[in-house]
């Protein structure tokens, strides 16, 4: 087995025993995977039997939750950690065991604690910027959703409303032109990179991949195409923050100016 081998013993009364919970934390006790016998996923589960059980943390940091139906290519799979202490904490029936361990460095190779350092500063600021990439996504969808909603009651015939209908409709479509530079929903199979170019998720995901299968120090074209990707995602934060902060909040204010019912009839 690849990374961490955790064997834990039960006593198990019954079947219908407490849930069972293993975390791995940090030094500085933040949870960075969570296990439980009650999941569905294998590379989430922990066993939960009478007599000796065990799990593997293959040192990775979860996957990054994607979008439904969203092809990635090459995965979310989380990056590898770096040296340091770590702990596992077995959580079962109202009681808690934790047990430090430490991973190490390749004894055969010669890097320096600071370029270790920095190579992990890196990932974890590619990876957390990739997270709020489909954070975002998933807000615009929630967000765009309602408003799609909210102009399907509109009468167009009244002037105020259709002059409404045709603000949503503006704010519908920057959501998408918006969405289409940072994820390519139209790529349906491998081959389809051709025809339809990554957006900035997959380009995140490149870069991580990149970081994660090197060893220190960072090369200067990785440190310069980190440095160009985080500056195209606080441009487009910032973007995302005005689309629905002072947008939105606009919307609703002409929406409710136009004293519209919170409940309508349905339209024949």
């Amino acid at each position: 087995d690849f990374g961490v081998s955790i064997y834990y013993h039960l006593q198990v009364p019954d079947s219908g025993a407490s849930n069972l919970t293993m975390e791995i934390l940090d030094a500085e006790d933040k949870v960075l995977r969570t296990y439980s016998n009650t999941e569905k996923s294998p590379t989430k589960k922990a066993g939960r039997k009478t007599g000796l059980n065990k799990l593997v943390w293959n040192l990775r940091m979860p996957a990054v939750e994607g979008i439904p139906g969203l092809l990635v290519l090459g995965g979310t799979g989380g990056y590898h950690v770096g040296a340091g202490t770590y702990k596992a904490r077995l959580i079962y029936n109202g009681d808690s065991l934790v047990q430090s361990f430490d991973v190490a460095f390749d004894p055969r190779t010669n890097f320096t604690n600071e370029s270790n350092a920095r190579l992990d500063a890196e990932k974890e600021k590619v990876y957390t910027a990739w997270g709020e990439l489909y954070d975002a996504v998933r807000d615009m969808r929630h967000i765009k959703e309602q408003v799609q909603f909210q102009i399907g009651r509109l009468d167009t015939e009244v002037e105020a409303q259709a002059d409404l209908k045709a603000e949503g409709e503006a704010l519908i479509a920057e959501m998408d032109s918006l969405e289409a530079t940072m994820i390519q929903v139209k790529q349906k199979t491998f081959q389809d990179v051709i025809n339809f170019p990554n957006q900035l998720d997959a380009k995140f995901g490149h870069i991580l991949g990149t970081l994660d299968q090197s060893l220190p120090p960072m090369t200067q074209g990785q440190a310069e195409r980190v440095t160009e990707l985080m500056a195209e995602w606080e441009a487009k934060k910032a973007t995302i923050e005005v689309l629905l902060g002072e947008k939105i909040d606009t919307f609703n204010q002409s929406f409710r100016a136009a004293e519209l019912p919170i409940i309508s009839r349905r339209k024949d």
